[in-house]
């Protein structure tokens, strides 16, 4: 919504389609609300089984025609539009538009460039440097580090290359989503103009090498914090010195997943606490709710991590969640459940923000992540604006997709210099010991 919200205040006409219902009317953007798709049937026991990532992963297909497959999605197709932005994650059926309206594309990450989202924009990828979040490493990486890494990357990649990606080609031809004509949904790849993705260079770490059609936009969606409804001011207000402390586990996790012994664990915790809580959760109250916690179903999360009196943010350690602490300055408690929450969490507290002790570290964060030398609203819209000025930009693409792997890397040259050298020495260590052989006798 922030790229959306920066290219309508341009004058843009935007039509966003999204599984939410729209909380607000914006100007010059449309808003297509898919229908009746959800993950939660999925998501039930998602704090106890460690495959239910595994189930989503292969459900991906589904989920995705369940959405193409809409009359008010496919209705799309009888307009007109000047240029796509997809969102990168598994929306592999989504590209049937693209090739539907023959206009330039970009792709959109709500996380950062990882893993093979390289891949798919033609960025070189050094996964021994980098890592990938999947396995929250420290750095520099071990050799054990730098396998574990290399091997997830590349199982990812042909996951998506010999399994989701022909899979949903094949479905879409034969649902007749996708017009006769359509080629191979890889290679759709080759004429992404951008990827705007939602991560910060200042504070990326460890720092990475990118393309130019590689777009960092982190916090766009982020804006100074607004004042709160008067009966949440009050209560917060009530905290006095001690402050409140926020607890939430996000906007796609249903708190009702949430197992009895652990919930009875916060109450007991919240409940010993001077500081007053509040708490996102889907009913207004519980049965054995302290008197200083606070239940609420939706509260404004940017605005409350902006306020003066927080003091800790208790979450599920999404990027936006995380993004939002970083810009406020607000120390966490991470609760991650799956994806990556846990890497998140893992670099607040590498970086050592995540304990209270250490407010200084997420103050110098956040007047790094501010510092910057446009806002990520301009420099999204500038660049989604280049492309459509430059009729897709082919020119900052990268070469990469003309390349065989060995190429990119040099593996071939050198290779041949190391197999140059062996040579060498070998007819150097030859010639000398028939040399001495001579002159022994």
């Amino acid at each position: 919504m922030g790229v959306a919200e920066a290219l309508a205040k341009r004058g843009h006409q935007v039509t966003m389609v999204s599984m939410y219902e729209p909380t607000k009317k914006i100007e010059n953007i449309r808003e297509v609300v898919i229908q009746n798709v959800s993950l939660d049937s999925m998501l039930v026991n998602i704090f106890e089984d460690n495959d239910v990532v595994a189930s989503i992963f292969k459900e991906m297909s589904t989920i995705c025609f369940k959405a193409l497959d809409q009359p008010q999605i496919q209705a799309l197709k009888n307009e007109k539009f000047d240029l796509i932005i997809l969102s990168i994650f598994f929306n592999y059926c989504f590209l049937s538009f693209i090739h539907h309206f023959k206009v330039p594309f970009i792709y959109i990450s709500p996380a950062g460039l990882i893993g093979s989202m390289n891949d798919m924009v033609g960025n070189i990828d050094f996964p021994g440097i980098v890592g990938t979040k999947f396995l929250q490493p420290t750095f520099p990486l071990t050799f054990k580090q730098r396998l574990a890494t290399t091997l997830m990357n590349e199982y990812m990649t042909k996951v998506s290359e010999y399994y989701l990606l022909p899979k949903m080609y094949s479905m879409c031809i034969e649902k007749g989503l996708c017009d006769p004509d359509t080629p191979p949904f890889s290679e759709f790849d080759k004429n992404a103009s951008l990827i705007i993705i939602n991560s910060i260079r200042a504070i990326e770490y460890p720092p990475r090498p990118t393309n130019p059609n590689v777009i960092y936009a982190g916090g766009i969606h982020l804006k100074p914090p607004k004042k709160l409804p008067k009966d949440l001011e009050d209560w917060v207000q009530g905290s006095g010195e001690e402050g409140f402390i926020f607890f939430s586990l996000g906007s796609a996790l249903n708190p009702d997943f949430l197992p009895e012994k652990y919930r009875q664990i916060l109450v007991k915790v919240f409940g010993s606490l001077k500081q007053r809580v509040l708490w996102k959760w889907n009913e207004e109250t519980m049965p054995d709710l302290p008197s200083n916690v606070k239940l609420q179903k939706w509260l404004p999360q940017a605005d409350l991590l902006g306020h003066p009196k927080i003091k800790l943010f208790i979450t599920h350690g999404g990027l936006l969640s995380t993004l939002e602490s970083t810009y406020n300055g607000v120390p966490v408690i991470g609760m991650p459940v799956f994806a990556d929450q846990e890497s998140n969490m893992m670099d607040v507290q590498n970086e050592g923000w995540g304990r209270l002790i250490m407010v200084e570290i997420v103050k110098q964060k956040s007047l790094l992540m501010k510092d910057r030398l446009v806002p990520p609203e301009e420099e999204a819209v500038y660049w989604v604006e280049y492309v459509m000025r430059h009729n897709g930009a082919p020119h900052i693409r990268s070469p990469v997709f003309m390349m065989k792997w060995y190429e990119v890397y040099n593996i071939d040259v050198w290779a041949f210099i190391i197999f140059v050298i062996v040579g060498t020495l070998k007819c150097f260590g030859i010639g000398k010991s028939k040399n001495d052989k001579r002159k022994k006798e």
